[in-house]
């Protein structure tokens, strides 16, 4: 059985944004800890996303009106902020 770290190691190495990021770590003058660090940024926004999109879509199906435009305002906003992080 694997352990945490080495099953978060297996995935990171299987997902090519991330082995992108280590091919081409050197050409941006980046680390492994500067990678590690926006990958996993990148993973929480997506992630984020996809739950604020699924509860979103919940709660129409539940019948509740819900303001698109407000959704998508909120998106994009996290989405600037997410890229001024990284």
């Amino acid at each position: 059985m694997l352990g945490t770290n080495a099953f978060d190691t297996l995935q990171k190495q299987q997902d090519t944004c991330y082995t992108q990021m280590k091919h081409y770590a050197d050409a941006w003058g980046i680390d492994d800890g500067n990678i590690n660090y926006m990958y996993n940024t990148i993973k929480y926004y997506e992630r984020s996303v996809q739950d604020y999109q699924n509860q979103a879509q919940a709660l129409e199906a539940q019948g509740q009106n819900v303001d698109w435009d407000a959704v998508n305002k909120n998106l994009q906003q996290f989405s600037t902020q997410t890229q001024q992080a990284l």
